[in-house]
């Protein structure tokens, strides 16, 4: 029998949004490779059986650093890569949501469904099909904000689940990478002008001059700055969506009313 992927189960809604950019957030710590390799790389995935994989998510930065001790050291903020839309040439896999999470949502799952139960047809267009279904537009997607009710085949189990994991307003352990649309891709990214959109960095770092000579002087790319708080990794989070709606909006790809 044939697999068949979430985005098909539902009918799209009124309108396909414009595409997002795709985001990759990691610890400023990884730079120095970055750099040097001028290259996202995958890595080994122990949630797909250590396939190499590069993780991205669509539209948002959700990923999260896992320190919660508070420190000053740069190293330890995240830093984020917005890509353009056509950084991507070949998807390996899109879920709806971050599969290293999917143990957290089981109180909306049946026990009979798995991560394979949710994949999407690998493309830009069945991303945008999807926001378009469940949510009015970028800029719902981008605050979580789902549509209240959609109209779906009863017996498409799978739309039930998933509308009800992003719209629900119970106390649960996922946050809203559960409602973040995460983009795997097994070949290297490399950084040049024609696909890194922009980069959000700790400010501490933009007086280093290897920074500089490869983000403005070679690249020539936007660079958006974060202050440093002193706090944990984990909690430049909230500060780092802000920057990307900044971002977001004044490419007008946010239905900003």
């Amino acid at each position: 029998m044939s697999m068949q992927y979430f985005d098909n189960r539902f009918v799209g809604g009124d309108k396909n949004p414009p595409f997002l950019p795709f985001f990759h957030c990691c610890d400023a710590f990884y730079l120095q490779n970055i750099i040097k390799d001028r290259h996202l790389k995958p890595r080994p995935c122990k949630v797909f059986n250590n396939e190499e994989l590069l993780y991205l998510f669509y539209g948002r930065p959700a990923y999260k650093s896992s320190e919660v001790q508070n420190s000053k050291m740069a190293s330890f903020m995240p830093t984020c890569f917005i890509l353009k839309p056509g950084a991507v040439a070949e998807i390996r896999r899109i879920l709806p949501f971050d599969s290293g999470g999917f143990s957290l949502y089981k109180e909306c799952m049946h026990p009979g469904m798995t991560l394979e139960s949710f994949l999407m047809t690998p493309s830009l267009e069945s991303i945008s099909k999807t926001i378009g279904y469940f949510y009015k537009g970028n800029q719902e997607y981008l605050l979580a904000k789902p549509n209240e009710s959609i109209v779906y085949d009863p017996l498409e189990f799978q739309v039930e689940s998933y509308h009800t994991l992003i719209s629900g307003k119970f106390l649960t352990n996922a946050d809203d990478r559960k409602a973040s649309i995460e983009v795997q891709v097994n070949q290297p990214i490399p950084l040049t002008k024609d696909s890194l959109d922009a980069v959000i960095l700790p400010s501490y770092l933009m007086s280093s001059q290897t920074v500089q000579d490869f983000f403005i002087n070679e690249l020539d790319t936007t660079v958006i700055t974060i202050e440093n708080f002193g706090v944990a990794s984990s909690r430049y989070y909230i500060h780092l969506l802000e920057k990307v709606q900044e971002f977001l909006t004044k490419k007008y790809l946010l239905n900003v009313n």
